[in-house]
C-alpha cells in the first residue's frame, strides 16, 4: 500500500507541476506577446521547481546588438524572484532585484558570445519546500 500511495503522491505532484508549466508558459507568452507588434518573439522558456535560495540558469548564444528581454514569473508561493544576465566573460551585465515575483530585464548584447541568464528564488511565502518559477527570453 505504501508504494501505491507514494506513486499517487508523485503523480499528483507531477500533474500539479504540469498544470503550472502550461499556465506559466501561457501567461509569459501573453506578457511577451504585447511586444509582438514591435517585432518581439519568444526565444526560449525555462520552467523549474526551485527551493528558496536555489538558482536555475539558461544559456543563449547572442550576437552583439541583439535586443532581448529576460522576464521571470513565480508561482503563488514565490515572494521574491530575481533575474540576472551575465556576459560571455562571466561579468554581470544587468539584474532585477526588486522584491517581487515578476522580474524583467531588458538588455542589448554588447558583445557576441554565450550569455548566462540566472533565475533565483530569494524568498517564498511559505517556510518549507520550494515553488515553481518560469523564465522567458524574448528577442527582437
Amino acid at each position: 500500500m505504501k508504494n501505491i500511495k507514494d506513486i499517487k503522491m508523485a503523480f499528483t505532484s507531477l500533474a500539479a507541476f504540469a498544470v503550472f508549466t502550461l499556465t506559466a508558459k501561457a501567461g509569459l507568452i501573453e506578457v511577451v506577446s504585447t511586444y509582438e507588434g514591435r517585432g518581439w518573439y519568444v526565444h526560449d522558456i525555462e520552467v523549474s521547481y526551485l527551493l528558496e535560495g536555489e538558482t536555475r540558469s539558461m544559456y543563449v548564444e547572442l550576437n552583439a546588438g541583439d535586443s532581448m528581454i529576460a522576464r521571470g514569473e513565480g508561482a503563488v508561493d514565490v515572494r521574491d524572484l530575481d533575474v540576472a544576465v551575465y556576459l560571455p566573460n562571466g561579468r554581470l551585465l544587468l539584474k532585477d532585484e526588486d522584491g517581487d515575483a515578476a522580474p524583467c530585464v531588458p538588455f542589448t548584447a554588447p558583445m557576441s558570445g554565450m550569455y548566462r541568464i540566472d533565475m533565483k528564488i530569494y524568498r517564498l511565502w511559505s517556510r518549507v519546500g520550494g515553488a515553481e518559477a518560469a523564465l522567458v527570453l524574448a528577442e527582437r
